[in-house]
């Protein structure tokens, strides 16, 4: 990502879907051609096709242990035990929940631009929202993040909050309502 980007083209190359594995083999050549096309080709495609083979192979590891799973205990013990796995992270971010209080917060930049946030409480349901409306409009430089990534960082911050040992999972996300303005430097 430059430092002095504009637009999502100065930020690398774009693709709207490609087949990039055909029967069970990565189709390099194509990566490589994409990964090296556009006005801004990317930096290192040798590195990024080694990443994507990772997360590749990472995936084909976790089906493989879950179809052993569901071949060992059948599926519907696998998605109970899922389900269960769900739950207990969302009890545990309630827990965090309970100790909680009401706070509002603005982060402000050197550029007089903000990000705030407003956590509010509600004790029947133990759950929260987290509110952040009044959050600078996009910019038009490349310091904007898309929703995702502050979805993830607010995961990331309940799940510090935990006390106990839990997996990471959507379970955690499910007491948390998250209000991102759009077009907001949090949802450009």
């Amino acid at each position: 990502m430059q430092s002095g980007s504009r637009t999502i083209e100065e930020e690398g190359v774009l693709n709207e879907g490609m087949k990039i594995v055909k029967q069970g083999s990565l189709c390099e050549e194509r990566l490589k051609a994409w990964l090296n096309s556009g006005k801004y080709p990317a930096r290192n495609p040798d590195q990024n096709i080694a990443d994507i083979s990772a997360q590749i192979a990472a995936n084909e590891k976790g089906l493989q242990e879950l179809r052993k799973m569901v071949e060992g205990f059948f599926i519907e013990t696998v998605k109970a035990y899922m389900g269960n796995v769900q739950d207990n992270a969302e009890e545990a971010v309630r827990r965090v929940i309970d100790r909680l209080t009401v706070e509002e917060f603005t982060y402000l930049f050197d550029d007089g631009n903000a990000i705030k946030v407003k956590i509010t409480i509600d004790r029947n349901n133990r759950d929260a929202k987290i509110d952040f409306m009044g959050t600078s409009s996009q910019l038009s430089n490349n310091f904007n993040a898309p929703a995702f990534v502050c979805i993830a960082a607010v995961l990331y911050v309940f799940r510090t909050f935990v006390k106990s040992d839990i997996h990471l999972n959507a379970g955690c996300l499910r007491p948390l309502e998250i209000v991102i303005p759009v077009c907001s430097l949090l949802s450009p």
